[in-house]
């Protein structure tokens, strides 16, 4: 096994591991570090499995110090983990890290694509942490230059069909399910008129988040994704929201996103539509429906939306639709 796997071998309960543990954590890494600094290395000798095991020592410390949650942890050395295989597989295990090239990146690519089978979006994640691995190493001169730092994979049609058309945003409300169906329909529906990722689903507690400003009630929470900035994200509660809640009992069921996303399956099943029903797919219907609904503007929809950057709303949420423009030139002729 390589240097890598004799270090880590990330499960879900790892994650349950340094959480709990932190002190412990903590002492392994200090030595580690201390030990790092009195180790002097050759910068045309540093493999790419030493640049891993150093990565995944330093998230570990900031799991622990809290400043990453345990799912990001998770997600992160899963694409860690596929890198250390692929070195195995191909018997790379010991190329040296300013030895990554285009052509090794491509055949990494294909690899997830085949032997994974990744979509292009989760390769291009896998790319991106393998280019920032090397950035790094190159900006504290480990490495001479980080050869794919300009290599790109394209993430083409990335954004098609991943919301729902009002219409069927309506069939959803329409349409009468199995009482335990149902119930996650209907948090399927609160999430389309309110936005909120999955994460803030979980955490929804309406006597707590729901809050009356200037006599309008309003959803007040911060998201999960971005809670070390500590601001908060506001979306007003609109009719649709206030029926559902009513349904609902003000109480939102706990289910898994595994479960959830099976049952939204089913869903779409039943309701004959060909779009995939996902927590994402749900924020992007609210996009859609504050724009063509309410009218509101990008940057408004980028608020609700808790982003950070308005260019995240720009590249994933507001496309420009036909309805869009025709609203608006009635508006302009009326």
């Amino acid at each position: 096994m390589d240097q890598l796997g004799n270090h880590f071998h990330f499960t879900p309960r790892s994650t349950t591991i340094f959480k709990n543990k932190p002190k412990k954590a903590l002492n392994y890494l200090s030595v580690f570090f201390l030990c790092q600094t009195k180790t002097i290395e050759k910068k045309e000798m540093i493999t790419l499995t030493t640049l891993l095991v150093e990565s995944v020592e330093l998230d570990t410390l900031r799991l622990a110090k809290g400043l990453i949650a345990p799912n990001t942890f998770k997600i992160v050395h899963t694409r860690f983990n596929n890198i250390n295989q692929y070195l195995a597989i191909s018997n790379q295990a010991e190329i040296l890290a300013k030895d990554v090239n285009v052509i090794f990146a491509e055949k990494f690519k294909t690899w997830l694509q085949i032997e994974r089978m990744l979509d292009t979006a989760h390769v291009s994640r896998h790319i991106a942490h393998l280019k920032a691995i090397l950035n790094k190493a190159e900006l504290y001169e480990r490495i001479p230059i980080n050869k794919i730092s300009k290599y790109e994979c394209k993430r083409k049609g990335k954004f098609l069909n991943n919301h729902i058309e009002l219409n069927q945003l309506n069939k959803i409300e329409a349409t009468v399910f199995r009482p335990s169906l149902q119930r996650i329909a209907n948090l399927f529906l609160f999430a389309c008129h309110t936005g909120l990722a999955f994460a803030e689903l979980e955490r929804f507690v309406s006597s707590e988040h729901v809050q009356i400003i200037d006599g309008k009630e309003w959803i007040v929470m911060v998201r999960k994704k971005t809670e070390a900035n500590g601001e908060c994200f506001y979306v007003p509660v609109f009719e649709g929201t206030k029926k559902i809640l009513a349904l609902l009992e003000n109480e939102l069921p706990k289910i898994s996103n595994q479960k959830y996303n099976e049952h939204l399956k089913e869903i779409a099943v039943l309701c004959g539509i060909q779009t995939k029903l996902t927590t994402h797919s749900a924020r992007k219907t609210f996009a859609i429906l504050a724009t063509e609904r309410y009218n509101f503007s990008l940057e408004s929809i980028s608020y609700m939306l808790g982003h950070a950057d308005i260019k995240t709303t720009q590249a994933h949420y507001a496309r420009v639709r036909l309805n869009t423009v025709k609203n608006e030139l009635a508006k302009m002729l009326a």
